[in-house]
């Protein structure tokens, strides 16, 4: 099921509005079965038959309800203005059974579609230098920015992060095509610390179709606080260690 209303949302994305056919009961017409936010929900009544719209968009209202757009064949002064959503996923309209959409055959033997990019996390991992951990010589031997993503189908994937102010620039790449990425590029090694940047993130397919994601800006934070937020972490782990020892006693 994800599988499926992936594929649908990249075609909405990339080709535009898509043919539905849908299962309707009678609550259909109850203003009672759609929510605040205009979902439709069925909660009563007898199954009346199929029905047919077009799907152009999707989303996730307020109270995170996954739903489609689409739009009816009733006129402007049905629900929102013609438009009007149902809840994604397994429901009784059984959208993924009867729905349909025209293909492109254009390039039948050839893949065009860019892999999809999702599941984004960065994260900072700073490491202090061996010997001198603690004191006013206390230094960082690695600040690493790690980014990790998924990818839709095997694709190698670049991570390249840049400063705003010195454009200062570092980046990493998969060798293999594979789903899951986790990439690391070094800060302390090219020099890019105390200042805005911006990670951007490229994934290529066997058949050399190309997607981004991003980019995305964030604060780096200085050497010495990064420093400071390690020597923190230190002291509370060598306290909890000492709290420890001393119930052991």
């Amino acid at each position: 099921m994800p599988q499926i209303e992936q594929h649908m949302m990249q075609e909405l994305i990339r080709s535009g509005p898509l043919y539905v056919s849908l299962l309707i009961s009678e609550d259909f017409y109850d203003p009672v079965s759609w929510t605040e936010s205009g979902i439709y929900t069925h909660k009563r009544g007898a199954l009346i038959g199929k029905h047919a719209s077009a799907a152009v968009g999707f989303g996730t209202d307020m109270n995170g309800r996954d739903y489609w757009l689409l739009l009816n064949s009733f006129g402007s002064g049905w629900q929102q203005e013609g438009y009007f959503k149902v809840l994604r996923g397994q429901t009784s309209l059984q959208i993924m059974k009867f729905g349909s959409w025209g293909v492109d055959w254009e390039n039948k033997d050839k893949d065009i579609s860019k892999p999809g990019i999702t599941e984004v996390e960065v994260a900072f991992s700073p490491v202090l230098m061996q010997g001198v951990m603690q004191g006013p010589n206390a230094a960082l031997s690695n600040v690493w920015i790690q980014v990790s993503a998924k990818t839709d189908e095997e694709a190698r994937v670049l991570v390249r992060v840049q400063g705003l102010q010195s454009t200062i620039t570092g980046e990493t790449r998969d060798h293999t095509f594979k789903t899951d990425h986790v990439l690391r590029v070094d800060l302390v090694a090219i020099g890019l610390m105390g200042e805005r940047a911006k990670v951007q993130i490229w994934a290529v397919d066997r058949a050399q179709n190309t997607a981004s994601w991003g980019p995305f800006t964030f604060d780096i934070p200085s050497a010495a606080d990064f420093v400071l937020s390690q020597e923190r972490r230190l002291s509370a782990v060598r306290s909890e260690r000492s709290n420890n020892s001393t119930l052991l006693i």
